[in-house]
């Protein structure tokens, strides 16, 4: 069957069935190691007498090329993915530039900066000058060299969702921007003294176990609200209400309020909130 592809906007044989995709972080994967992003497998799905793919129509081509892209990206320990799920979303990245050292420039600049559990002193102060000259608009290809000026970034936050895959997030701008909307996010965090053991900059992961998890276990952080904080982090939007929420129960249950980490995201949460426009 041909139709119009959704994706490359020209007729061709679409796809009845969409590769699965491997590499997802998940407690009970499915039969078969995979999830699918695209999925029609019961006629309650279906409409307009349309079958399977046909719902969807994407033609063989992208959907073989979307699936050997992101299996690849999706690699374990692969340079364009987070090393640790945030929430339930595994999260993966890469960067639109003309050649492939400045792709993996760019690639491994966000790595760093996304997933900055840095504790050694000397690497924390270099990423902590890094943000503060991106903070006050310094290019980064100032900064970096190797990253080429206005390179194109993507970001998506997948998630499993019986045997498909939900996405939880999709964001696609500058690296600039990113940059930008990252040292705003450290920023607003920022008390004095830091929070024990704060490093650089904390990732998102770490900021929410240590805030929000029970018993400070990754697989407790509320799955939604990871991925609300990272939207909000990367489209440098307020912060889910929620984010306040967690922390203060999390206290009231016993947290340690010394440890100052509670502290930098209700300060953070009250911060941006305030900086936004009033409503009319």
């Amino acid at each position: 069957e041909q139709a119009v592809c959704l994706i490359t906007g020209e007729r061709d044989q679409i796809a009845l069935k969409h590769p699965k995709i491997k590499g997802v972080e998940s407690d009970s994967p499915p039969a078969g190691g995979g999830y699918k992003l695209v999925s029609f497998n019961q006629d309650s799905f279906e409409s307009y007498g349309k079958t399977q793919g046909a719902n969807a129509p994407t033609s063989e081509a992208a959907a073989f090329r979307y699936g050997a892209a992101l299996n690849h990206m999706l690699t374990r320990d692969g340079p364009n993915r987070v090393r640790r799920p945030i929430g339930d979303a595994t999260v993966v990245f890469w960067a639109d530039a003309s050649d492939a050292k400045a792709a993996e420039a760019a690639d491994g600049f966000f790595a760093q900066c996304l997933d900055s559990d840095i504790l050694d002193e000397d690497e924390a102060h270099k990423i902590s000058e890094q943000m503060e000259a991106v903070a006050k608009g310094r290019p980064l290809a100032e900064l970096r060299p190797g990253i080429e000026p206005d390179t194109r970034f993507h970001v998506l936050g997948l998630s499993p969702n019986a045997a498909r895959l939900s996405v939880r997030f999709w964001l696609s701008d500058t690296l600039d921007a990113f940059a930008q909307r990252l040292a705003r996010h450290h920023a607003d965090l920022r008390i004095e003294p830091p929070p024990h053991g704060w490093g650089a900059a904390p990732s998102v992961g770490r900021l929410l176990v240590n805030t929000t998890a029970l018993q400070r276990e990754y697989k407790n952080i509320p799955p939604q609200l990871a991925g609300e904080v990272m939207r909000a982090v990367l489209s440098g939007t307020v912060y889910p209400q929620s984010l306040l929420s967690a922390a203060l129960i999390r206290l009231r249950a016993g947290d340690n309020a010394a440890s100052g980490w509670h502290a930098a995201v209700i300060r953070a949460v009250l911060v941006r909130q305030d900086r936004q426009p009033p409503r009319i």
